[in-house]
């Protein structure tokens, strides 16, 4: 197993793609005619048996009564949500029926509110003071918090007894089932991960030598993809999924309402169908031509496979040959369910000229990889990349066919959802502000020592690297590749409007 070492990008020719946009400041309160029914759904209120969205510092003060009170029944769990990430407010419900059914106590709180926290006690304009940092028990709990990954993704879950945290946070959309499994095994101390230190990173000013921006409207989701071969990502913004060409910037909708995601060579998309009615396919080249003619919504998927019913998709390839005017490929499919992973193989035979594209399962469901959350498949298909939730940090796995997975490298912090490089020889990922900690077990941000961005893991030299001006991304972000020298991300936004950012090159 190689370890992972950590330094600031050194590499030229860098094409960083970065996308500018606000997280929607909520979701909107009606669908648009013709909108998908689970992306309406979305936009009612959640919240049942629960009393409403908890502010922060409402959330906070229910810890330290617990702590100034050292009663070991004093017991919560803090859900992190946030607009950006729609399947994180569907948890709502799932985390209080899974909190009633424990006799808990829960607080739904909002990230932005634990970001707004952080950036006052940690401006990003200078390294602040250990006195600023720990200047009282709300602040001191708040970076905890924060070092504990509540703002890695979302949804994420802290688990609070007698006024402390329980381990680290549990990220990740799951059933109430799901939720009080893991929320009983943290209170037994059986998964309760540790915080461990991460040493913190050196800085090197490097140049940008010329940007260009892609306009667009409405507030692009946290999670969006690159399209092999077509120069386009795939994106949501408000329940709806959008094409943007990047060759001339416009836009057009397509089917689905969340994570529509391609498969590696760009032929077919896979997302979860409305009303966790199974995992939808859909042909690539007929959603690009709806979607040019105004009918991206209108479209039916070639297949619908019943038995994968989860969220977080994620392919990879394989094999694939040609096979008379056609190809034969091999998928595999990745979801992330419940506790744990399933993933399915799939062949898809089609005529490359036009005619019918057919896909057959090949395997049943298998289960894999117990106490990993947000996995992503590579484009092999025989490996993925999670947060192992019994160490809190990131690693990579080989996958078999029996579902067994085997650690490859530990990149030993925690990150969001990661993004394979076509050749899978290298990892992106963000590391948010605050979500890693130097050997004192301290918060450091701010231009002196700042580890917030987005960076590069290359496989085989087990060096991280930190890609220039990354540390302006939006502090829920996960990238993507969209050719081996170029990245896309989500900045951080400066007004309503959002855009796409082209950023070239990274020099020394």
């Amino acid at each position: 197993m190689r370890p992972a070492t950590l330094k600031r990008i050194g590499g030229g020719g860098l094409l960083v793609l970065a996308a500018a946009g606000a997280a929607w400041s909520a979701v909107d309160s009606a669908a648009d005619e013709g909108a998908n029914p689970v992306a309406a759904g979305l936009t009612s209120d959640p919240i049942r048996g629960v009393d409403g969205s908890t502010p922060f510092n409402d959330a906070i003060d229910r810890i330290l009564r617990c702590r100034t009170a050292g009663r070991e029944d004093c017991v919560g769990v803090v859900y992190v949500w946030s607009p950006s990430m729609p399947l994180s407010r569907e948890g709502i419900v799932e985390i209080g029926r899974a909190t009633e059914q424990l006799r808990i106590d829960l607080a739904v709180v909002e990230a932005s509110e634990i970001e707004a926290r952080a950036e006052a006690l940690f401006p990003s304009d200078g390294a602040p003071t250990p006195e600023r940092r720990l200047k009282s028990p709300e602040d001191a709990l708040t970076s905890e918090m924060i070092a504990a990954g509540a703002t890695v993704h979302q949804p994420s879950i802290l688990v609070h007894r007698s006024g402390s945290l329980v381990g680290s946070a549990i990220l990740g959309y799951k059933t109430a089932d799901a939720y009080r499994a893991m929320v009983e095994e943290r209170l037994r101390g059986d998964t309760a991960a540790p915080m461990r230190p991460t040493g913190s990173l050196p800085v090197v000013n490097d140049s940008v030598e010329w940007t260009k921006d892609y306009s667009v409207s409405g507030r692009p989701g946290a999670y969006f993809r690159s399209v092999a071969g077509r120069q386009a990502l795939a994106y949501e913004a408000g329940g709806t999924v959008y094409l943007l060409n990047l060759r001339d910037g416009e836009t057009s909708v397509a089917p689905g309402f969340v994570d529509f995601v391609p498969t590696p060579d760009g032929r077919l998309f896979v997302t979860p169908g409305a009303n966790r009615r199974g995992l939808e396919f859909y042909d690539a080249d007929e959603v690009f031509e709806a979607a040019a003619g105004g009918r991206g919504r209108r479209i039916d998927p070639i297949y619908v496979d019943r038995q994968l019913r989860d969220q977080y998709p994620s392919v990879g390839i394989l094999e694939t040959e040609a096979l008379g005017a056609g190809r034969r490929t091999v998928y595999r499919v990745l979801t992330s369910w419940f506790d744990r992973i399933v993933f399915r193989d799939y062949e898809v035979q089609g005529d490359e000229t036009g005619g019918e594209t057919i896909v057959r399962p090949l395997t049943d469901r298998v289960a894999a990889c117990p106490r990993v959350s947000i996995p992503i498949l590579g484009p092999s298909g025989r490996e993925l990349a999670g947060r192992d939730e019994s160490s809190a940090t990131t690693k990579i796995y080989s996958l078999s066919e029996r579902g067994e997975c085997q650690e490859v490298s530990d990149l030993g912090v925690q990150t969001g959802k990661v993004a394979w490089s076509p050749d899978g020889g290298q990892v992106a990922f963000a590391v948010p502000r605050g979500a890693v900690r130097d050997g004192s077990g301290t918060l450091w941000v701010g231009r002196d020592a700042d580890l917030a961005g987005i960076y590069l893991y290359e496989r085989d030299s087990g060096r991280v690297d930190l890609v220039d001006g990354s540390n302006d991304a939006q502090r829920l972000a996960f990238p993507d590749f969209v050719s081996p020298d170029s990245l896309v991300f989500l900045l951080s936004p400066e007004s309503r409007r959002s855009a796409f950012r082209l950023v070239c090159c990274v020099s020394p």
